[in-house]
């Protein structure tokens, strides 16, 4: 992925669900034979983790509860 389309995913809040795709793709097409280009992409994702690892760190995102229990009134 280039530097912009990383940013873009880590940005848009994406980055792990597109590395998951990206896993499960490559490891379907090297089911039918493992070779130079699965490689390639696997030392890209590894180039990918490795500038992730340098530069951010993840913080757990501790989201509200919300109640449906209650009806939310928008002019409150």
């Amino acid at each position: 992925m280039t530097e912009e389309a990383l940013q873009f995913h880590i940005r848009s809040g994406d980055f792990f669900g597109t590395l998951a795709t990206v896993l499960d793709l490559l490891r379907q097409d090297a089911a039918r034979g493992y070779g130079p280009k699965h490689d390639a992409a696997l030392q890209r994702l590894r180039d990918d983790l490795v500038y992730l690892q340098r530069r951010y760190r993840i913080i757990e995102e501790v989201k509200a509860a919300v109640s449906s229990s209650a009806p939310v009134d928008a002019n409150s």
